[in-house]
């Protein structure tokens, strides 16, 4: 059985921890290619922006796409 994801990470939060700065990870997330599937996650709150957050397993494969 796959565990289940129970948190994750705006955007904000994933720059500030690996050290990156914001617009790298907006433009990174802008292609959902380059995140593994199902790790980079919008959240809709009903206005016309979406809110990008990662997994744990999607900011390791963010900082495997930046290495």
């Amino acid at each position: 059985m796959m565990a289940r994801v129970t948190q994750v990470y705006s955007i904000d939060e994933v720059a500030r921890r690996i050290g990156e700065s914001l617009e790298l990870i907006e433009i990174v997330s802008w292609n959902d290619d380059n995140i593994d599937y199902g790790e980079m996650i919008r959240v809709y709150d009903g206005t016309d922006e979406s809110l990008v957050t990662f997994t744990e397993r999607g900011i390791e494969s963010l900082q495997e796409l930046l290495a």
